[in-house]
This record gives C-alpha cells, sequence and structure tokens, in this order.
C-alpha cells in the first residue's frame, strides 16, 4: 500500500473525517486501523491509477519483476 494512502487512512481514522478509497487498499487497511470500508452505491463509479517508481537497478532483478507482476495481477480490473 502506497504509504500516502496510509497516511490519509490514518488520519480518517483519528478524526471524523471520512475518505473514498478503492475497495481493495479499503479492505488491506481495515484490519490495521479503526475505520470501516463501506461499499459506494452502484451509480458511484470510481477509478484509480497505481504507479510503481523504482531505481533502474531494479530492472534486471527477479524478485522485484514478479512482485511488480503481482501488484499488476492484483490491481487488474475485474469485469
Amino acid at each position: 500500500m502506497p504509504s500516502s494512502s496510509l497516511n490519509v487512512a490514518a488520519l480518517c481514522a483519528f478524526s471524523d473525517l471520512i475518505i473514498l478509497l478503492p475497495e481493495l487498499i479499503g479492505r488491506k487497511v481495515e484490519p490495521l486501523l479503526p475505520v470501516k470500508n463501506l461499499s459506494l452505491p452502484v451509480e458511484m463509479q470510481m477509478n484509480f491509477e497505481c504507479y510503481v517508481h523504482n531505481h533502474h537497478s531494479f530492472a534486471k532483478n527477479d524478485s522485484f519483476r514478479q512482485l511488480v507482476a503481482e501488484i499488476q495481477k492484483v490491481t487488474a480490473p475485474q469485469d
């Protein structure tokens, strides 16, 4: 989970704020913080983009490539 998403979720957990996060991230945060993941109304569509920033030295690292492949698999749109 990106640290910025975790920071925003922590802010939400310890305040009266309500935030919108992708369900994928919300489910991961729920066991960690005192927050509740709620579904959006069906009329509301929410999309997100995930970026991985890395140093070029990781380009040939097999473990890193497998990690990126797993992130792509988990975040792929589900029909």
